[in-house]
């Protein structure tokens, strides 16, 4: 969990403020693009809904908070800094809109005032003074909200310049592999079912093979003769196995699982059974390993990822959402460098952590 946090650097998810009106002493800022006390504490509050929405392993609670997690840090100093983190990243990407000479049209404009009445409506009914003391809660006031939006939509707007669907810049195919690499593991799966049998389901609606509220597969656990077949089975591919034959051989005589004729290839998210998932990343290349889930037994074989396996059609399952993944990971790459220039008033930030805000889940 804590790794596909740090991972995460949640640029759309934040929002970020120039200093174009006095809010106080300046907590983080590069050239010109700066993040005040009072929003830092905004931020702050931002992140800790963000992460206990997120991430259920997250509790609001004294004991998560105070808990050494990684490193030696308490989950109150890792959450902390990963926000901050995040942050500096955000101001990095809001800068380069206007060092790309970007325009923040009246369009744009327009869009964001409607976002913060939409906003009001749902929140405060559409009355101002109601609207007030909610903004006020989290040290902010609408027109620093409105600041903040719109730097936000500059963040979004610099990524779609440089990397959305009609970006100036194009993504390699040596980009892409890196990623590939370093999100995705590839890999041969033999599998076979000896836990239950899928079956259809007959109802005065029809028949089903899956709950029509659920969508959840109808099983029925194996017969004693259909579980000793399969067993049997399993102790072929065992002897086959540990003879030396090879792996596609046996895939190809005896596996229930032939979806995918070059293997898998699956994040570590991936809708797929968590412990298969979860052993063939603990592989090397071209190692082996045998397990038994809920599911049946799995035999994987870690395979290298190489050439440009997301333009096979064959391969469209797995990388439906790669181009978003490698243009965050590029834009990211980008933005690191003036993230690090990001200057930090730590008298200001020492003050604050992600404990000691209120989870701010509305703005």
């Amino acid at each position: 969990m804590l790794k596909k946090i740090t991972a995460a650097v949640l640029l759309f998810a934040v929002i970020i403020l120039t200093s174009c009106a006095d809010r106080g002493p300046t907590a983080m800022e590069y050239d010109g693009v700066s993040v005040s006390e009072d929003m830092l504490v905004y931020f702050l509050s931002h992140y800790k809904a963000v992460f206990i929405e997120n991430y259920k392993e997250v509790k609001d609670s004294d004991t998560f908070w105070l808990s050494v997690l990684k490193d030696g840090l308490t989950g109150d100093e890792y959450f902390t800094e990963v926000a901050l983190e995040n942050i500096k990243k955000n101001i990095a990407a809001a800068w380069m809109f206007d060092y790309m000479g970007l325009s923040f049209t009246s369009d744009m404009k327009k869009e964001v005032k409607d976002g913060i009445e939409e906003l009001k409506s749902s929140l405060a009914d559409g009355d101002d003074e109601k609207f007030d003391e909610l903004l006020a809660s989290y040290g902010i006031t609408e027109e620093t909200l409105y600041d903040a939006y719109v730097m936000d939509a500059k963040v979004s707007y610099a990524y779609e310049y440089l990397y959305g669907s009609a970006g100036v810049i194009s993504i390699s195919d040596s980009d892409k592999l890196i990623y590939a690499k370093e999100n995705y593991v590839h890999f041969e799966h033999i599998y076979v079912n000896n836990n239950f049998k899928y079956v259809s389901v007959e109802t005065e609606a029809g028949t089903f093979t899956h709950d029509p509220e659920t969508g959840i597969a109808y099983t029925e656990k194996l017969t004693d003769d259909e579980k000793a077949k399969k067993n049997a089975l399993i102790a072929k591919i065992d002897s086959a196995i540990g003879s030396g034959e090879a792996f596609e051989t046996v895939l190809d005589k005896y596996s229930e699982d032939k979806n995918y004729k070059d293997g898998y290839y699956l994040t570590a998210d991936s809708p797929f059974i968590k412990e298969v998932i979860d052993a063939a990343f603990a592989l090397e290349i071209g190692e082996v390993t045998r397990i038994e889930t809920d599911y049946g037994v799995h035999y994987i074989k870690r395979r290298d990822i190489e050439g440009t396996p997301w333009k096979d059609s064959a391969n469209k399952d797995f990388f439906e959402d790669f181009d978003a993944g490698v243009a965050d990971r590029v834009f990211n790459k980008m933005i690191n460098e003036t993230a690090e220039k990001v200057e930090i008033n730590t008298e200001i930030t020492k003050k604050y952590s992600i404990k000691s805000v209120r989870a701010n889940y509305y703005t």
